[in-house]
């Protein structure tokens, strides 16, 4: 019993880093701290496509941390609305 809670609260704190660290990486692209590249215009289909696919991949990697985050939260909630449930006692019949 103790160690599912351990879990939840685990699995709660895991999901809550992940959506921290791809907020905090989309705010640094958002605000020009990290950039995405510059190619300035393109010269070429290569260039092009290369820079397609670098910010494809950065939207995918955040997408998936996201979404891995928001598992472990929905999960990691339901584990610790599972032990808060109250518990009925035992009736014997005699």
């Amino acid at each position: 019993m103790a160690g599912s809670k351990g879990l939840g609260y685990t699995m709660v704190a895991l999901g809550l880093l992940l959506l921290m660290i791809s907020s905090a990486y989309a705010l640094a692209h958002l605000v020009g701290i990290l950039e995405i590249g510059k190619f300035g215009i393109p010269k070429g289909f290569e260039e092009l496509s290369a820079s397609l696919m670098f910010t494809i991949s950065k939207i995918l990697f955040l997408g998936v941390v996201v979404w891995i985050g928001g598992i472990l939260i929905d999960r990691g909630i339901r584990v610790l609305r599972e032990l808060a449930k109250p518990t009925k006692p035992e009736v014997r019949k005699p």
